[in-house]
């Protein structure tokens, strides 16, 4: 209509008839709405690729899929959105109902697969009131690091594993579910637990 976007205006009207016309009404100001599209920026490290890449626009309200795929002998390694890991870590990420800009990075690394990694690490009890205890074979995993993240990839406590059984404070974490995510010397281990 003419109307440049996130713009102030002015609008008055008034009446015109057959018979005659009416006075203006009061100046009425009012803003207009935004461009209607946003943009999400994506981006790859190397040894592997997120399709589609680069700056995509999405339309307000829509929803875009990104799907990453690691290069021969790599996987996926951390998923970032707006700089928050994903965890467990995912192979494509999906942004629905868009109103803002946002962002998408994900990197690669070689290494022996998750899956086979989580043989090596166990979390008990699961579900817990107040302590877990993780362990893991450290002749095997050799140095590692914890991370815990709750379900919307909150960072709650980063902390070394030097003992092969290991006791977890999680009396002051709130009720739901929770991710370990370990980085040990043979890759990149995340494990489930809820906390009730």
């Amino acid at each position: 209509t003419g109307l440049q976007s996130n713009s102030n205006y002015h609008v008055r009207v008034k009446a015109i008839c057959a018979d005659g016309e009416s006075a203006f009404t009061n100046l009425v100001p009012f803003t207009t709405g935004g461009s209607g599209t946003y943009t999400i920026t994506a981006t790859a490290g190397p040894n592997g690729t997120i399709t589609p890449s680069g700056a995509v626009t999405v339309n307000e309200g829509g929803s875009q899929t990104f799907t990453f795929t690691p290069a021969d002998g790599y996987q996926i390694n951390t998923v970032l959105v707006d700089n928050q890991p994903q965890t467990p870590i995912p192979t494509s990420y999906t942004f629905t109902n868009v109103q803002a800009n946002h962002t998408i990075h994900v990197d690669f690394t070689d290494g022996i697969d998750e899956n086979e990694l989580s043989q090596y690490v166990t979390l008990y009890p699961n579900p817990t009131q107040s302590f877990i205890d993780l362990k893991l074979d450290r002749d095997y995993l050799g140095a590692t690091e914890c991370r815990i993240y709750d379900m919307y990839g909150k960072l709650m406590r980063i902390l070394p594993i030097e003992e092969e059984i290991t006791s977890i404070d999680v009396s002051d974490f709130a009720s739901g579910v929770y991710f370990v995510r370990l980085a040990t010397e043979q890759g990149q281990v995340s494990k489930r637990f809820v906390k009730q």
